[in-house]
């Protein structure tokens, strides 16, 4: 199988589309829809690794792009990710939990060191059409009961 490209549509969490995480990895994690679901499970009936999880927000997956890799050999640089708008401009805003779209990620085949051939994805880019802006103190309605009038309290010192 070649390079194929797949849409999947859902809701966003952790988006670390900007820069590279501790392990050099741009990622997002979906919460796709049904049929995204139903794809995402077809391919790994043909051997993809990623994992489908479960939380109280539903199934998810997490997709991930390296800044390099070796391939064949040769190390390969890889550019960020692109993060469009609905109308297809480019989106400049950090993306928040609970924002929604489509991510676009390409399926290929590898030979892994030990086992048989699998396939794996890799993120490519990410249509945001509802975009809930990150803000460093943006919680989730449990995250602000736990801190709830801790920010209010006086200095110890």
């Amino acid at each position: 199988m070649a390079v194929v490209n797949l849409f999947l549509k859902g809701k966003f969490k952790w988006a670390n589309l900007v820069k590279p995480d501790k392990f050099g990895n741009w990622k997002i994690v979906l919460y796709p829809d049904n049929e995204g679901l139903d794809k995402i499970r077809e391919l790994q009936a043909k051997g993809l690794k990623n994992v489908i999880g479960k939380d109280d927000d539903g199934y998810y997956v997490t997709f991930r792009r390296p800044e390099n890799k070796k391939v064949a050999g040769e190390l390969r640089g890889f550019t960020p990710p692109l993060v469009l708008r609905e109308d297809g401009s480019v989106c400049t805003d950090l993306v928040g939990n609970g924002s929604d779209g489509y991510v676009k990620i390409e399926v290929y085949d590898y030979k892994p060191p030990i086992g048989q051939p699998a396939k794996a994805a890799r993120l490519v880019s990410v249509r945001v059409d509802n975009l809930v802006p990150y803000t460093k103190d943006s919680f989730d309605k449990d995250q602000t009961k736990m801190v709830s009038g801790l920010p209010d309290q006086k200095p110890m010192f």
